[in-house]
C-alpha cells in the first residue's frame, strides 16, 4: 500500500477474485473508499483492476506516473509521525 497524490495504490496477492460479482464488489470498494488504484497479483504478476485516472507521485514539484508495486523510501516527517501513532 503506497499514497499516491490521489489517495491510496493498493496490491494484494494470493486474491482470486471470480465473476462478475466479485469484480463489481471490488470496484464499489475502490470507490466508496477513494482508492487511486487496485492491483492483484494472482501469482503471475500484478494485473490492475481499477485505476480512474493513472496514479502519480509527485517529486521536486513535478507529477511522475507510479508503476504498480513501487517503492517509496520512507521520509525522516512520515517516518516520525508513523511513530507517534504508536
Amino acid at each position: 500500500m503506497t499514497l499516491v497524490d490521489r489517495g491510496l495504490d493498493l496490491l494484494l496477492k494470493g486474491v482470486e477474485p471470480e465473476g462478475y460479482e466479485a469484480m463489481e464488489a471490488l470496484t464499489a470498494f475502490c470507490e466508496r473508499h477513494g482508492l487511486a488504484r487496485l492491483s492483484i497479483d494472482q501469482g503471475l504478476g500484478p494485473e490492475t483492476l481499477y485505476e480512474p485516472v493513472p496514479a502519480t507521485v509527485t517529486l521536486s514539484g513535478v507529477a511522475v506516473g507510479f508503476p504498480v508495486g513501487g517503492f517509496l523510501q520512507a521520509t525522516d516527517d512520515g517516518r516520525t509521525r508513523s511513530l507517534a501513532l504508536f
